[in-house]
């Protein structure tokens, strides 16, 4: 990769995570993103038990 095509990575990466800091500390959508948040952590731990258990 050239220089340009990871400063555009950079720049995307810095723009997808200023977008998920104002979810996460917005009054309006913070408890939504949390919820998913946990609701996520959740489901793929036990999809990850579920795996050792029966693999």
């Amino acid at each position: 990769m050239s220089y340009f095509d990871t400063f555009i990575v950079l720049t995307l990466l810095e723009d997808i995570f200023k977008g998920v800091k104002e979810l996460a500390t917005s009054p309006e959508t913070a408890k939504w993103f949390w919820c998913f948040v946990v609701g996520l952590i959740v489901v793929l731990s036990a999809a990850l038990l579920l795996v050792s258990i029966v693999g």
